[in-house]
């Protein structure tokens, strides 16, 4: 696999004027209930834009993504068709976005690891991101129904 890194920009290259508002915060915060319902009022809005998941394992009922082999996923990587991917719990991901969508004025409202947002930063000339939080026993609560 390739290392997941992005390649390199200046503050002078960076890419936009898309943006990406980037939705961050512990398992069990609510991110995707507030990202679907975000989907639901904002459904007719052309410049806003909820990608779909690509990750490197099967598809479950637990979580709504594709799947993509190890290889096709590298290969993508390595071809620049991913504008943000990276690696959790062994598995690939990336959200599907092109680069070249973000020279449109669209938002991409993600669900993503916080582990990621520097990056984003670095590449990306407009990156938001909206920390979702719960208290921690709402938090353990939600977890231990899953």
């Amino acid at each position: 696999m390739t290392a997941l890194t992005y390649p390199p920009t200046t503050p002078t290259n960076l890419i936009g004027p898309g943006r990406f508002v980037l939705v961050v915060g512990p398992s069990g915060a609510g991110k995707h209930t507030l990202i679907a319902g975000a989907r639901t009022a904002r459904a007719d809005a052309a410049n806003v834009a909820f990608p779909h998941r690509v990750v490197t394992r099967a598809i479950s009922d637990a979580e709504d993504h594709d799947s993509f082999d190890v290889a096709d996923f590298d290969r993508a990587v390595k071809d620049g068709k991913f504008a943000l991917w990276r690696e959790a719990h062994g598995h690939y991901m990336e959200y599907q976005v092109q680069p070249t969508s973000l020279s449109a004025p669209v938002a991409f409202v993600t669900n993503v690891s916080r582990a990621i947002v520097s990056a984003v930063r670095r590449r990306y000339a407009h990156v938001e991101t909206v920390l979702v939080t719960a208290p921690p026993n709402v938090l353990t609560s939600r977890l231990t129904r899953r």
